[in-house]
């Protein structure tokens, strides 16, 4: 399909993304006209909290934990009234990052509810010994039983569409919408191109694995300091962004040996991983908190950077739509890239931004989300 956004006429769209699935212009129009709005009335249940774990509660939003995994609940019905649709979207962030990465972004879905999930070894999650895809479609379903979600759009970046794209094909009466940004169903560790920083995941990860392991920062200061020093030219929009991982704490110095005792994993808020003492007097210890478990994911990233199916065995017929950037070298820059996501997901529709870096959905913000909504119409 050409396309499928309507904003005002699906002319407007297209100047702007070029849809790599060539159809004629009248068949595009047929299947957007034949796309039906799975909208109406909040059930009752829409918006329910479940007293069987912590929940907090701010306004149309509602931030929770389930068996150790984060996330955050969001209403749009507010702001797009009729136009809100009753499919939950399910938003998975990429590595190194958090569900709030996407606290702009979801404002432009039209959904009633909006599910954003830390995985594990990331923001508010559970620090553990492992990061197998299996493991975190186990997490992300838990969450999803919980809220007594049947079926839903998941969508997913970079690391977080690789798990989407994992869990579509493996449930995919569960997952019945897909949007995958900007990363294949794809054995990245065979890749013989190079990916510049700061995407490449395995550079980065043995770099900040160092960072933490051997210099053992004790700021956001000095951490930023190793970072420039081994990742020259590195952009200030990445250091700020990992930055958002990384917490500052001063505790008593009273409590310097079990600040020491901790210094190797965390609890499941991501609150331990206690490094150094400041220069600040004998009386405090300030400690560096790692909200991202550096340690497992670099043991993992064999794992992580593979894709454990086969497209022989495992395929995905949903309505599913893949964002490209075109100045990403993660999807775009590898030629045989179209047949590699018609392997598993034969229906799919691909969308390049012609602007856009890897971080389609902030570069581009308001196409990806009409990409996500006219999606889910579908």
């Amino acid at each position: 399909m050409r396309s499928v956004l309507r904003k005002g006429s699906i002319t407007h769209l297209c100047n702007k993304i070029r849809c790599v699935n060539r159809v004629p212009w009248n068949e595009g129009k047929r299947r957007i006209s034949s796309a039906t709005l799975s909208s109406g009335k909040r059930s009752p249940s829409s918006s329910r909290l479940f007293s069987s774990f912590e929940t907090r509660t701010f306004g149309s939003q509602a931030e929770q934990v389930i068996d150790g995994i984060a996330f955050t609940i969001y209403d749009n019905t507010s702001i797009y009234k009729e136009e809100t649709s009753s499919t939950p979207i399910v938003l998975i962030h990429g590595c190194y990052g958090s569900k709030n990465n996407f606290r702009v972004f979801s404002k432009s879905l039209k959904s009633n509810k909006i599910v954003t999930i830390d995985l594990r070894n990331h923001g508010n999650s559970k620090h553990t010994d492992s990061m197998k895809y299996e493991e975190m479609e186990s997490d992300i379903k838990k969450v999803l039983n919980e809220l007594h979600i049947r079926n839903c759009c998941i969508v997913g970046f970079s690391l977080g569409g690789k798990v989407s794209m994992y869990c579509a094909l493996k449930n995919e009466s569960l997952f019945s919408h897909l949007v995958v940004m900007d990363i294949l169903p794809f054995d990245y560790n065979e890749r013989k191109c190079h990916v510049k920083l700061p995407y490449n995941i395995s550079y980065m990860t043995k770099i900040l694995f160092n960072i933490k392991t051997n210099l053992r920062p004790r700021s956001k200061a000095q951490f930023l300091a190793h970072l420039r020093a081994q990742a020259p030219g590195i952009s200030s929009s990445f250091e700020q962004f990992i930055c958002t991982s990384l917490r500052e704490e001063a505790v008593k110095a009273v409590k310097a040996g079990e600040a020491a005792g901790n210094a190797v994993g965390a609890d499941f808020t991501g609150g331990a991983d206690a490094i150094g003492c400041s220069a600040g007097g004998p009386s405090e210890l300030q400690n560096l908190v790692w909200k991202i478990n550096v340690d497992t994911i670099y043991r993992e990233l064999p794992h992580i950077l593979g894709f454990p199916l086969n497209h022989q065995e495992r395929k995905y017929h949903n309505p599913c739509s893949f964002i490209i950037g075109q100045k990403s070298d993660l999807v775009y820059t590898i030629p045989q890239y179209q047949s590699i996501i018609k392997n598993y997901f034969p229906s799919s529709q691909n969308f390049i931004l012609p602007e856009a870096t890897h971080t389609v959905y902030i570069d581009n913000a308001k196409e990806c989300a009409d990409i996500v909504n006219e999606t889910l119409r579908l």
